[in-house]
């Protein structure tokens, strides 16, 4: 580039510059106030004059500063940047009473869907994807033009004078879902209600005196102010009714509260005409969904579960549904259409889950270019995305979306994510100041646009997130976030914000090209949170039952019956239901979902005019079930119908604490025990036993039967107790797993069943007395749950010197409370083994949960490395140190992401996620992972060091606190520049001194051998 045209680029670009920083200052950030609009008495949208973010000059100039810089680095073709929203609910419309269960629609319309999009219009050359899933507008739909209600709303339209106990105790436990600290703390009458609201249940927990301490005015007046808060707040200040309530602040009337609820409903009205609009104009796009958001890999080839997930366990009935999968696009790209008046050109497919497989069902039906993930991108092509202190190296592999070549030949385009980006903006950057938000964000397009700006490609860097989850964490909702990077955006010189299929089509030839896709999502690059799961995979199974009762009699449906059979059947396979069953998430709504999700397969056997499967009755979560005592000492008792000494340490239920045993039958404890082989099960014997005696039990979710009649219990095995003849039956048989062993004596009826029955190391049993195939004559408790060690090998075990937790010689602990002396302190580590796992015990000094994390710990990470050499020799990001000899796999210990990395070539990924645990005596923390994902190593060596563990590090730093000089309140002390971040290490030799000493600068850990 010319001076001449450096210079003149310049001089734009400092007025560019000024001209902003001027129309910042003057506006307050957020402009003038609202004019009035012709869309039906709504003011136009417009931002209402505050200045909440409060940001100083200096960060201003600094965004424009670094705008500066970057033009004299400008060089080549612009660097492009898409930015898609993904505006998604679940289906919460339940058949069964014609009504939304929830009111997510509702309220994120009323605060998030139309806002996302108005502003829009304040930035005329910002371009952007919009993504619409179509069970969204289509209960849109439903509240507008067919009447519908969600739940609460049936509740806001009810006097308060005639609601019951339970739907003010529903009121009050739903009207505080927002965020107490950005939202509901800005109004002080709302933060009174909260307040009481909390100090009356801590009272009493049930409640009670909650419901007492609410009138009716409190209860109209929490109401108005909750859907107050669901509005977006540039209305607040610009709508005059809105405003006025605020400023009432209490004692509201029912006509306030309707005021409130028709407003949300008339911001609900321009959703999609204003998408429409921009869609015209050329400055959004518009994408969408298959049409219930399923996970259509796991709809068109098991197989690909497997390649992601090696070892994951499958569902017991799974047939492919191909047809489903394609009808889900084909049906979401028709109602597109009727909608917008055109085709979709796009799709970001359910939880941007995808695999070669299911390709072909996109372009077939018109769609160009579809976008994941970038680890997808890097599983494919086995490169990883290296970054190093937050910025991307190797952006020519990453910044670019490629072609596709199909079976067939024809092509299809994948855009891949930047995570890193992604994230920031979902979960970081509302914990920062708007103008350093911005300013890290642009800075890192900068260095992207510096690494690519002399090739003669294109490059796009694709930022794609939830439109509506993210911003009642951001102060103001978010706003003055938008509004700076918009017009920050708007101003680079350098950089160009496009529609996707404008860039694709732009530059479709130059596109680089893969032959095939690695199966996964944006979610550990898998389907996990899906699948595998024992209550997920029992899901699975109810969903393709009926899918094969579906295949064998749809030759013969027609009209209607087929019509509504069919759309029940795509409803049940959308991916929500699956995500909120196992442990991997939680809701706070789980029933809610088990419930929807039933009532679309009940649906579906409503419109075939068959019976509805009796499982269908009970919710697919097995019950918690009592856990009773558990046993201080595995033994083996002798089966004589005698009590023995092994009993007294055994565990042990009350049989009486459902109410429901008889007490004539004197059996008010069940007893248990285990050793290596057998589950050991007793019942005190009596005169008045009855003749028979069931135990129901459930273990996984394969083979299922029931509900037993009588009994609200899924179940997989029975066992039959005779006491008087000293007989048992299995059903089903045990099939060559194992002998049995009863006998019933004066004392005991006791049992020995092997553990060979069982599909895990657990089962849910409930005990049935009297004849349990009549419904009245059963007696039974509630669900017992058991669970016992899967059989172990030690292979090695090593102790550390105590007391040497601060790295080498100098560190010191952060200053939070968190953070208790000894807590990184390793005392010593075992691993053992079974036929199919390793298992890691990590003794600490003390091990707390501050944070709460289910796994038991939350502020250690524990690397533990599978060393061999030639692999690689750094160890993973942030912790600054290397083993000597290199390794091959890595297993990282933490309470919220623990993981297995393994070497790719010159780095490492992700292989698959960990799930630690206490040990039962709580002093050691435990950890398995499959030996065929380590490669089945025989004699091996290994290295573990403690970290601290953040969740909010940099990627670079991948989650493990940092090390500075002086300790703060989040920062360990006594480093010097380029401190390691190892605070203990494994060392039975005593010179940990020594290893984390740097010679040459360079931290070298030891790894220790083993044999087995």
């Amino acid at each position: 580039m010319s001076s001449a045209g450096l210079s003149f680029r310049t001089l734009k670009m400092t007025t560019t510059c000024c001209k902003t920083a001027v129309e910042v200052f003057r506006n307050g950030l957020i402009g003038s106030r609202c004019a009035e609009s012709p869309l039906r008495g709504f003011p136009e949208y417009r931002p209402a004059q505050s200045f909440s973010s409060a940001l100083s000059i200096c960060s201003i100039l600094l965004i424009f500063l670094i705008a500066l810089v970057c033009n004299h680095l400008y060089a080549g073709e612009k660097l492009s940047l898409a930015i898609v929203w993904h505006q998604h609910q679940p289906s919460y419309y339940n058949p069964a009473d014609q009504r939304l269960v929830l009111p997510w629609v509702r309220l994120h319309a009323a605060k998030d869907y139309y806002d996302m999009a108005k502003v829009l219009e304040q930035f005329p050359s910002m371009e952007v994807t919009i993504n619409l899933v179509p069970v969204l507008i289509e209960q849109l739909e439903m509240y507008l033009y067919e009447g519908r209600e969600d739940y609460l709303l049936h509740l806001h339209r009810k006097p308060v004078s005639e609601l019951n106990r339970e739907e003010k105790r529903h009121l009050i436990n739903r009207c505080f879902d927002i965020s107490w600290d950005n939202v509901i703390k800005k109004y002080p009458y709302y933060l009174r209600l909260l307040t009481m609201r909390e100090e009356t249940m801590k009272q009493d927990p049930s409640a009670g005196k909650t419901l007492l301490a609410f009138s009716n005015q409190d209860l109209l007046d929490l109401q108005v102010w909750f859907n107050l808060a669901w509005i977006d707040p540039y209305f607040h200040e610009s709508a005059e009714p809105i405003k006025c309530l605020i400023e009432k602040g209490r004692n509201f009337t029912p006509e306030d509260l309707k005021t409130v609820l028709d407003f949300q409903f008339g911001i609900m009205r321009q959703i999609i005409p204003l998408h429409r609009r921009l869609m015209q104009r050329g400055q959004i796009e518009l994408i969408t969904t298959p049409y219930y958001h399923p996970i259509l890999p796991l709809l068109c080839n098991a197989a690909d579960a497997r390649t992601a997930m090696p070892g994951v366990d499958l569902p017991e009935i799974w047939d492919p549904a191909v047809d489903i999968a394609s009808l889900q696009v084909e049906k979401a790209v028709a109602f597109f259409q009727s909608r917008f008046g055109e085709a979709p050109a796009g799709m970001w497919p359910a939880e941007g889950s995808l695999s070669y497989a299911c390709l072909p069902l996109f372009q077939k039906n018109g769609i160009h270019w579809i976008a994941t993930d970038e680890k997808i991108l890097s599983r494919t092509i086995g490169v990883h995305p290296s970054r190093t202190e937050g910025k991307l190296d190797n952006p020519t592999v990453f910044a670019t979306p490629y072609r596709i070549v199909l079976p067939d030949s024809s092509e299809i385009t994948v855009i891949f994510r930047d995570t890193y980006l992604s994230d920031k903006v979902g979960f970081d950057y509302s914990g920062l100041p708007p103008a350093d938000a911005v300013a890290h964000l642009v800075a890192y397009l900068q260095d992207i646009h510096a690494k690519t700006s002399d090739d003669s490609r294109n490059y796009l860097v694709s930022i794609v997130l939830d439109g509506e989850n993210a911003w009642e964490n951001y102060p103001n909702d978010g706003h003055d976030f938008f509004e700076l990077l918009y017009s920050t955006l708007e101003s680079l010189p350098w950089l160009k914000t496009t529609r996707i299929n404008q860039f694709v089509k732009a530059n479709i030839r130059s596109l680089p090209v893969l032959n095939t896709l690695w199966p996964g999502s944006w979610i550990n690059k898998d389907y996990s949170t899906w699948i595998g799961e024992a209550d997920e995979n029992l899901a699975w199974s109810y969903t393709f039952k009926a899918y094969r009762t579906f295949k064998e009699l749809e030759h013969a449906l027609t009209g209607e019956v087929l019509t509504r059979s069919k759309e029940a059947l795509m409803a049940a396979f959308g991916s929500d239901w699956y995500w909120w069953y196992g442990k991997d998430q939680e809701s706070g709504n789980d029933q809610v979902f088990d419930l929807l999700f039933r009532e679309h397969l009940k649906n579906f056997y409503r419109a075939l005019e068959i019976d509805i499967p009796s499982e269908l009755n009970l919710p697919v979560t097995a019950p918690e079930g009592s856990t009773g005592r558990k046993v201080q000492n595995p033994s083996t008792p002798l089966i004589d119908g005698t009590r023995d000494s092994c009993w007294d340490t055994a565990g042990g239920f009350d049989l009486r604490q459902g109410g429901v045993m008889q007490k004539s039958l004197l059996m008010d404890t069940l007893y248990y025990t285990y050793d290596t082989d057998n589950l050991y099960l007793a019942l005190p014997a009596a005169d008045n036993n009855p003749e028979r005696i069931t135990v129901y039990g459930r273990s996984g979710s394969r083979g299922l039967t029931g509900p037993a009649r009588g009994l609200d219990f899924l179940y997989n095995f029975r066992i039959l107790l005779f006491p008087s003849s000293g007989k048992a039956d299995f059903l089903p048989d045990l099939q060559n797993k194992g002998s049995t062993l009863l006998s019933a004596g004066t004392d005991f009826i006791e049992i020995a069943v092997p553990l060979t029955l069982f599909q895990d190391n657990s089962c849910l049993l409930r005990v049935a007395a009297g004849d349990a195939e009549n419904p009245e004559a059963a007696d039974s408790v509630v669900p017992l749950f058991i669970s016992w060690p899967v059989p172990e090998r030690e292979i090695c075990s090593f102790t550390d010197a105590g007391d040497d937790d601060y790295g080498s010689g100098s560190l010191v602990y952060p200053e939070n409370f968190a953070f208790q002396e000894g807590c990184f302190d390793l005392k010593g580590l075992k691993i053992a083994e079974n036929d199919s796992e390793f298992i890691i015990y990590i003794e600490l000094q003390r091990i707390d949960n501050p944070w709460n994390s289910t796994a038991g710990f939350s502020v250690q990470t524990i690397d533990v490395y599978f060393c061999a050499p030639g692999g690689i020799i750094p160890m993973l990001p942030g912790r600054r140190a290397q083993i000597a000899g290199g390794w091959k796999h890595c297993i990282v210990v933490e309470g919220w992401e623990s993981r297995l990395m393994s070497q790719k070539g010159a780095t490492f990924e992700e292989i698959t996620r960990l799930t630690p645990s206490l040990s039962h005596d709580g002093n050691h923390i435990r950890c398995t992972v499959a030996k065929k994902l380590l490669d089945n190593p025989g004699d091996f060596s290994i290295a573990a060091v403690v970290l601290g563990q953040d969740g909010y590090a940099d990627e670079f730093n991948l989650r493990v606190r940092e090390v500075q000089a002086a300790a703060d309140e989040w920062k360990f002390g006594g480093g010097i520049p380029g401190s390691s971040a190892v605070i203990d290490l494994l060392d039975p030799e005593g010179d940990q001194k020594k290893q984390l000493t740097p010679e040459d600068g360079v931290v070298t850990v030891h790894p220790v051998e083993m044999r087995r």
